[in-house]
């Protein structure tokens, strides 16, 4: 269809309420809510720089903490613990003021290995998690598997479908592993 938009040469708009259409139609994309606009950009810009929870929530999956800051690390990382004492890093820019925030992590930002909790360690710029997987799921060409942790409930991490096997069972101890950079940073108690 955006082949064929294009080669009409007009400026055309596309009103849609499903998402992927928009991403992937639109060369600037306008997110509205109750009638006004929330947020206006390109497709990438929308879905990697969302400008509250609402549109993050609107264009794409994610995984939420709460957590409250615990400190900053020379390296601009903001370090937040949930209630449930999971240690998230974000990396956040020196105007960051939020002592109190939530916190989204996309599930294909996500990385699972296999192994037991003591052989991985969280330093500034890689988060770490510990769960153990509840459920694999192969949706074509993705693997969702959802993984429960302590405390927290359950993260879901979404991998491509390449091989025979799906490489993860549930019962399967994992740690999960996101950069400090792929956490979206939003204050708390903003609108969803």
């Amino acid at each position: 269809m955006k082949e064929i938009l294009r080669s009409v040469g007009a400026t055309t708009i596309v009103v849609t309420h499903d998402q992927e259409e928009a991403l992937s139609l639109g060369d600037e994309v306008v997110v509205m809510r109750g009638g006004k606009i929330v947020q206006r950009g390109s497709p990438t810009q929308i879905y990697a720089e969302p400008t509250d929870k609402f549109v993050a929530e609107f264009v794409g999956r994610s995984n939420w903490f709460h957590g409250s800051r615990r400190g900053r690390s020379s390296e601009g990382v903001s370090i937040y613990v949930t209630s449930e004492g999971i240690e998230i890093h974000a990396r956040t820019p020196p105007s960051n003021q939020y002592d109190h925030a939530d916190l989204c992590v996309r599930p294909e930002n996500i990385t699972l290995t296999g192994g037991a909790a003591s052989e991985v360690a969280q330093d500034a710029e890689c988060n770490v998690l510990v769960g153990v997987v509840l459920d694999v799921a192969p949706l074509g060409a993705d693997m969702h598997v959802v993984v429960e942790l302590p405390g927290r409930g359950r993260l879901l991490a979404v991998r491509k479908n390449v091989g025979r096997t799906p490489g993860f069972v549930a019962g399967q101890p994992v740690h999960a592993h996101f950069s400090a950079s792929d956490v979206l940073l939003f204050q708390a108690g903003g609108h969803m």
